[in-house]
Parts: structure tokens; C-alpha cells; sequence
């Protein structure tokens, strides 16, 4: 024990004031060992405590499912590519419908809850203004119990039931998981028989279109008594051409016997004789008629320079030459007036060619506008037939889609009935009431040292007496 001088001595509890400094490691040790009994006492308690606390505590058991959600980035039906950036609202959506009240009613059904009596008296004598129904009172209850909550990593989902029976825990458990592959393959059904619902109303439409565009082409071509408008276009452009080349055959000969008009007309207004004028008449009769002129004029000459001007040969001659001039003129008259008919002849030829070009260029017109109005009503037909065939190739893989009996969702492992309970944990219940306990114990063994202070080591005389230690004495 320490030893004091006679100088320092003092009553200890005069000289000790609680608290003043606190206390050290070996103080406190020393006070626990000194005081154990608290400690000891209290751990007891505590554990009694937990203990009855896990007996009486009612038994809570837990099952869980596990799915696997599958977001598809392609339509299996329509094959029209998903965005990816959607994968997590798709998963968010469906964790929606896994907690609805709808999956939860279906549940109720399923197991049917509604006829547990206790459940029923419960929901009578229940404290509440509201007018849920019986059903809806037990999925609310349901989803006090329900967790659903998805992987970090994945897109697998944990439904998990809490219940005091480990069968109902894995029923439930099961049954919404049940529900919810149902209510998402209802969804999934109903979407494509709407949408075949839909689609044959389009189709109906596009049938109406090609019948309406058939009827409109059949009406066309009664109406312009054209059928088969491809070739027709070639039979008039050959029309065309022969009558240009008539018309140029009747301008060429129009000109031809203008120009021949105007040369005889040319030499006549000359003075020209009538012998340069027959030179160029292609008549064989004009040309003897010349042959003849000539003869009898150096016939005339011959004679003029032997017999005198009233000799009877040469008025014979002056008279036979007067009567072939004559004859010669005439010819030369009926030659200009013939080939003055001609060209009238020729100007009417192309004038009615030229009419009846405009004619036939006006009808060529009028049917090739007839022909364009067909065409466009082939082209609607064509068109029509054309979308209602697409339509109809991808009505099959609708209809097939509106009997498709698939989810995006697996079952990775149903529910199984749990052995152990996890609530109460008897292991745990212990290890908080030894805690709790040596807490406890040592505030009692602190509060009891405070009232009832002891010196047990020398840190109690140097720490909280202030005083010196000039010796320790050990035993």
C-alpha cells in the first residue's frame, strides 16, 4: 500500500472529489474486478432477458423467388429494333407490376385468402373509415409482407414473403410470381390482338383501295375503249410519220410545179420564142410540134430566097407554119394550165395532208391523255395491290404474335419452405444481451465506485489525491 508523511495526511474522502480527472485504464480495471458481482449480475440479466425475448417472440419465416428479366432488343413478332437506353425503365416497369395491386389481387385469388375466417373477422373488426373491399383489405396486407427488389449488378429480381408459417412464405412467394408472369403474358396477348384487331381494319382498307382503284381503271378504259395502252403509243407515231411524209411529197411536188409555172411564165413574158420555150416542155408532142416548126421555118427560108411572097408554096409554107405555131402555142398554153393544176392540185393535196396531220395530232393528243389517265390508273391499281400484299405478308407474323405464349421473363428458382426462421435469431438475441449486459454492469460498477470510492492502486493517490507517491509497499 502507499505510504503518506505526516504533513500530507488527510481523511480521503475529504480530500477526493468525484470526477476530478476521470479515470484512468488501471483505475477502471481495478474497479471492475473489485466489482465484478455487478458485471456478473447484470450480463445475467441481460441474457435472461434475450432469451425470454426469442422464446416469446413470435416465429417469422422467409421464401424467395428468383426471376430473370430479359429485355429483348428486337420485337419477336414485328422485329422492329428496341432503343437499349430503354432496358432500364422496361426493368423499372416491371418491377411496378411485380408490387401492383393487380399481381397482389390475383395472388388473393389464387391462394384463396378470402376464405381464412380469421382474416375476415380481423377485417370486420378493423378500426378504419375506409371502403376497401375484403379483397383488397388482404392484397394491402400482402404487401406489407412483399419485397420485391432487383440485383445491382443484374436483372435478376428477388421476390421474397415474410410469414409465420414457412409453407404460406414459400405459397406466396410462388403465387406472385405466378401472377406476375400471367398479368405480363395477358399484357403481352392483349397488345397483339389489339394490334391485330387494328391491323385487319387496315387491311380492310387497303382491300378497299384496290377494289375502288380496279373499278376506277375498268370504268377508264370502257369509258376511252382502250384496254392495253402499252404499243398504241408506237401505231400513232407511225401514223404521224406517214402523213409528214405525204405532206413532204406534196410540198415537193406543189413547188416542183409552181417552179415550172414560173419558168414558162418567165420566157413567155420575155418574148422568148416559141422554140426556147419548147426546149423546156417535156411533151412529145410539143417536141415533134417544135422538130416540125423548125423544119417548115428553114423550109421557108430555103424557098424565100427563089420565090417571091405571093408565090402559092410559100403562102403554102407561111400558112402551114402558122397553123403549127398555133398548135404550138395552144400546147404550150394546155402544158402551163396542166401544170398549173397541178400545183393547185398539189397545194390542195398538202393542205388536206396539213389538216388532217392537225387532226390526227389533236387525236393523238386526246388519246394520249386518255392513255396517260389509264396508266394512272394502273399505277394506283399496282400500288394498291402492292401495299395490301406487304400488308398481308406481315398480317401472318401479327396473327402469330396475338397466339404467341411467351414472356420476357424466366423463373431462375422457385420459393422453398424455409427450415430456419429468421426472426428471432436466438444467436444474435444472445450476442446483444452479453452486450447490453456488460454495458449495463459497468455503468452499475462505475455509479457504485462514484458513491463508495476506493483506493486500490497508486493511480488512486498521485491521479485523483494530487498527492506525491513516496513508496509503495507490495505484499
Amino acid at each position: 500500500m502507499a505510504a503518506y508523511s505526516d504533513d500530507d495526511a488527510m481523511d480521503f474522502n475529504d480530500a477526493f472529489v468525484p470526477g476530478v480527472g476521470g479515470f484512468t485504464p488501471r483505475q477502471f480495471l481495478a474497479l471492475l474486478i473489485s466489482r465484478w458481482r455487478f458485471v456478473a449480475i447484470a450480463v445475467a440479466i441481460m441474457l435472461i432477458v434475450a432469451l425470454l425475448a426469442t422464446l416469446l417472440q413470435e416465429r417469422r419465416f422467409e421464401a424467395s423467388a428468383a426471376i430473370l428479366l430479359d429485355f429483348r432488343s428486337e420485337d419477336p413478332v414485328t422485329g422492329q429494333n428496341f432503343p437499349a437506353y430503354l432496358a432500364d425503365s422496361y426493368v423499372s416497369t416491371q418491377l411496378d407490376l411485380l408490387r401492383s395491386r393487380k399481381v397482389r389481387l390475383e395472388v388473393v385469388d389464387a391462394l384463396g385468402m378470402a376464405d381464412d375466417e380469421k382474416a375476415r373477422a380481423a377485417f370486420e373488426s378493423r378500426d378504419s373509415d375506409a371502403q376497401d373491399s375484403f379483397r383488397v383489405w388482404l392484397a394491402d396486407n400482402l404487401g406489407k409482407s412483399l419485397s420485391v427488389q432487383e440485383g445491382s449488378e443484374s436483372r435478376i429480381i428477388d421476390v421474397t414473403y415474410e410469414s409465420n408459417d414457412p409453407e404460406q412464405a414459400a405459397a406466396v412467394a410462388n403465387a406472385v410470381v405466378r401472377a406476375y408472369r400471367d398479368a405480363a403474358l395477358g399484357l403481352s396477348v392483349d397488345s397483339a390482338q389489339q394490334r391485330q384487331s387494328r391491323y385487319s381494319a387496315y387491311l380492310d382498307q387497303l382491300k378497299a383501295d384496290v377494289d375502288e382503284a380496279q373499278e376506277n381503271l375498268t370504268a377508264a378504259q370502257q369509258e376511252f375503249g382502250l384496254i392495253n395502252v402499252e404499243g398504241e403509243g408506237t401505231s400513232d407515231s407511225r401514223r404521224l410519220d406517214d402523213l409528214e411524209m405525204r405532206l413532204n411529197a406534196a410540198q415537193t411536188e406543189r413547188e416542183a410545179a409552181q417552179a415550172e409555172v414560173r419558168r414558162i411564165q418567165e420566157l413567155r413574158s420575155g418574148g422568148r420564142s416559141l422554140s426556147a420555150q419548147a426546149d423546156i416542155l417535156n411533151s412529145n408532142y410539143v417536141q415533134e410540134l417544135k422538130g416540125r416548126l423548125v423544119q417548115l421555118e428553114s423550109r421557108f427560108a430555103d424557098m424565100s430566097e427563089s420565090l417571091g411572097p405571093n408565090h402559092p408554096q410559100i403562102q403554102s409554107v407561111r400558112a402551114e407554119i402558122s397553123t403549127v405555131r398555133s398548135r404550138l402555142n395552144s400546147e404550150i398554153s394546155s402544158y402551163i394550165q396542166s401544170q398549173e393544176g397541178e400545183a393547185r392540185s398539189a397545194a390542195e393535196r398538202e393542205a388536206a395532208v396539213k389538216n388532217r396531220i392537225e387532226q390526227e395530232k389533236g387525236d393523238v393528243l386526246d388519246v394520249k391523255r386518255q392513255r396517260d389517265d389509264i396508266a394512272k390508273y394502273v399505277r394506283d391499281l399496282s400500288s394498291a395491290k402492292e401495299l395490301y400484299q406487304s400488308a398481308l405478308d406481315r398480317y401472318d407474323q401479327i396473327l402469330g404474335g396475338s397466339e404467341l405464349q411467351q414472356t420476357n421473363m424466366t423463373v431462375v428458382s422457385w420459393a422453398q419452405p424455409p427450415r430456419e426462421p429468421f426472426s428471432p435469431n436466438p444467436k444474435l438475441s444472445m450476442i446483444v444481451g452479453l452486450f447490453a449486459g456488460l454495458f449495463f454492469g459497468c455503468l452499475a460498477a462505475l455509479i457504485a465506485e462514484l458513491l463508495d470510492r476506493r483506493i486500490r492502486t497508486t493511480d488512486d493517490v498521485t491521479h485523483e489525491l494530487n498527492l506525491p507517491l513516496l513508496m509503495e509497499l507490495r505484499a
